[in-house]
């Protein structure tokens, strides 16, 4: 009897304890009791025998993000560049635009993936909720693969006629836009269950940060090169002006020595321009025409008319080269 009832007396006197610390704290707006003289009677609570919510629903609970949510993939999507492949343009122009939307078309399901994971988002610092996480991890590292992959060169002597590159690099920089934002979002997300949560998406973004070595597998494929100087025009106009019988001549420079590389001539419109294909043809001859008349031997130069087909928003009626069967 004596050793229950100090046991009992010790509970009491640490219950006492606990309940004079929280009123100390402000931890309860309910006013202590009083006894007949005024004094505060202290009361003990006993911990409730109803169990707790188990620890799986705790985990699946998803506090609000601060991060402003992710708008529908369709209407991200609409947003992007132009994948136009025109009617009538010519085939070396077609099909370096047709096999660039194949290569986006799988590139927009990888970015897709991180966009819109498949997986419940719960607290990634619990073990149940880790593989779904996992999952989204995975979906960015494959996600940047494919990216890094679109940006390389193989074997450094593929390269596109500017007009192509700045599409390709347009899209590139939208997918990644869009890349980066999801992995903002979800990092706010994580962020919302506490730093231990933080800490297990920082780990799957830094895993998917690091890019494998890839392979050259076209070395043997035909080389072709461009010249960076440009040929630019007035609206609707064809006329050469100085700059641009420079710019002739600094091709010319580029191209010394009896055995003259065959070339290019893109002739492209700027969207707006009264008969697009017309004007672009003219430009492309006027330049033709110019080489000619600086030594460059005709049988070596082609016309390529783009028209409007290739114009980027706010882009102005050019000329672009394109070199082919450069010596190694």
């Amino acid at each position: 009897m004596t050793d229950g009832f100090d046991r009992g007396a010790i509970m009491a006197r640490r219950a006492l304890l606990i309940s004079s610390a929280l009123a100390s704290f402000h931890c309860s707006n309910t006013p202590p009791a009083t006894d007949g003289t005024g004094e505060p009677v202290g009361t003990v609570t006993l911990p409730s025998a109803e169990p707790g919510p188990s620890a799986s629903v705790v985990a699946s609970v998803t506090p609000p993000s601060k991060a402003p949510p992710l708008p529908p993939w369709e209407e991200a999507l609409a947003s992007g560049p132009s994948r136009a492949v025109p009617d009538g343009l010519p085939e070396s122009v077609k099909q370096p635009l047709t096999n660039m939307n194949a290569f986006f078309e799988a590139l927009e399901k990888e970015v897709r993936r991180v966009w819109e994971p498949a997986g419940d988002l719960c607290n990634p610092s619990q073990p149940e909720c880790r593989a779904a996480w996992r999952e989204l991890g995975d979906a960015l590292l494959r996600a940047r693969e494919v990216l890094d992959r679109g940006s390389r060169s193989l074997c450094g002597g593929n390269v596109e006629a500017p007009a192509i590159s700045a599409r390709r690099e347009g899209y590139r920089a939208f997918f990644r836009e869009r890349v980066t934002q999801a992995e903002a979002h979800w990092g706010a997300l994580a962020a919302s269950f506490g730093p231990l949560a933080e800490q297990e998406w920082q780990k799957q973004v830094s895993r998917s940060n690091v890019t494998p070595p890839m392979p050259c597998l076209s070395c043997a494929a035909p080389r072709i090169f461009t010249i960076a100087t440009i040929i630019g025009f007035a609206a609707d106009s064809a006329a050469l002006d100085a700059a641009g019988k420079d710019g002739v001549k600094s091709v010319v420079t580029m191209q010394q020595g009896p055995d003259k590389r065959e070339l290019e001539l893109w002739g492209i419109a700027a969207a707006g321009e009264k008969d697009p294909n017309a004007v672009a043809k003219k430009r492309a001859e006027a330049v033709r025409d110019e080489l000619v008349k600086n030594g460059y031997d005709k049988a070596k130069l082609s016309v390529i008319v783009v028209g409007a087909g290739l114009s980027e928003k706010n882009g102005k009626g050019r000329v672009e080269f394109l070199m082919k069967d450069r010596p190694s």
